[in-house]
């Protein structure tokens, strides 16, 4: 098990508790106990949303630090093609 993986496993978790929490915040609601209003609604609708920027990118984030390892590979007059990296980076 690598870094990337958890990285993509932990970003799967977040997009699920992200859409979970979005569509259905009632269920939010009596999971924690709460008393249910409008604007607590609110919060955790945004809260879902914050889990599901959050889980996009730890899902991107294994694939930046290629591009990022591409860029100084090139930068040093390196062979870019033989990482696979895009031509035109």
């Amino acid at each position: 098990m690598n870094l990337a993986l958890v990285f993509r496993i932990s970003g799967v978790i977040l997009i699920l508790n992200g859409i979970s929490m979005f569509f259905m915040p009632v269920m939010a609601v009596g999971m924690y106990g709460w008393e249910e209003s409008g604007p607590l609604i609110v919060v955790i609708r945004a809260l879902g949303v914050s889990f599901l920027g959050t889980g996009i990118l730890a899902l991107m984030l294994p694939g930046l630090d290629r591009e990022q390892t591409c860029f100084r590979w090139h930068a040093v007059g390196g062979n870019q093609s033989r990482l696979g990296c895009p031509h035109w980076i």
